[in-house]
């Protein structure tokens, strides 16, 4: 979708999707039936299942493209499924081009890639009206380390390097037996010599452990950046939280 040749707003509506009509994808019909369609137009993307199908021969969604990426499924996703679906959100957005980008998610990781690879000319917006749901999966790195991310995944130091680049490409997990989703719960074990295996849409990248130690909580010069090595950080808490074990590696 290009607007270069008319004066209408190009958005796409991003949901997850489970195949039924009612909630989001009534709300969203409701609220498009009532605009100008001459000033804006609305394409549909799900990430799982087209909940707009028993409304796609309507005069309200005539002009709309509803694509179905059949990626995610009701329940129980995991990496391979945010895996596929960020190939094709890519793939999708390298086809296709909005002034407006709207998700609608409590997933943290699906408006995390469609802000990446939507055009940088788009207007993103993400949020979502379920303030209580959010993605918990341990093997998704998530870009921040807001606590409220931070007892669910990894997250990833912000003006750290990412995967792969010069630098150091840090992430913070926790390791608590009792209390958090124990993303680093048996990271005290491993040994140099160890692999760590980074996984993005694009690439694998690859990191041998080269040395352990614990440094207390304030010593954030483990985070230093050295671009003359391409460099992994993986910090958790230990001794009751007091300190913090440090895992540093460098890319094969």
């Amino acid at each position: 979708m290009d607007n270069k040749d008319n004066k209408s707003v190009n958005v796409l509506q991003i949901t997850i999707g489970d195949g039924s009509y009612g909630g989001v994808a009534s709300f969203l019909y409701s609220y498009y039936s009532h605009m100008n369609h001459d000033k804006v137009h609305f394409d549909f993307l799900y990430c799982g299942e087209n909940s707009m199908k028993s409304k796609m021969d309507t005069s309200v969604l005539k002009e709309s493209k509803i694509t179905t990426l059949h990626a995610l499924k009701p329940k129980g996703n995991g990496i391979k499924e945010y895996l596929k679906l960020a190939k094709l959100l890519k793939k999708y957005f390298g086809q296709n081009h909005y002034d407006i980008v709207h998700i609608n998610t409590a997933n943290v990781f699906v408006s995390a890639i469609v802000t990446h690879f939507a055009h940088k000319g788009s207007i993103c917006i993400a949020h979502s009206h379920n303030t209580k749901s959010i993605v918990k999966n341990k093997n998704v790195i998530v870009e921040s380390t807001d606590k409220s991310y931070l007892n669910h995944h990894v997250c990833h130091f912000e003006n750290t390097a990412m995967p792969g680049q010069d630098g150091n490409f840090a992430l913070a997990g926790h390791s608590s037996t009792y209390y958090y989703n124990q993303v680093f719960n048996e990271v005290h074990k491993v040994k140099v010599g160890d692999k760590i295996k980074i996984t993005t849409v694009d690439d694998e990248f690859v990191y041998t452990i080269t040395k352990t130690r614990v440094v207390e909580s304030d010593e954030i010069d483990v985070l230093d950046q050295d671009m003359s090595k391409k460099e992994i950080t993986l910090v958790t808490c230990t001794n009751g939280g007091k300190q913090r074990f440090i895992v540093k590696g460098e890319i094969i």
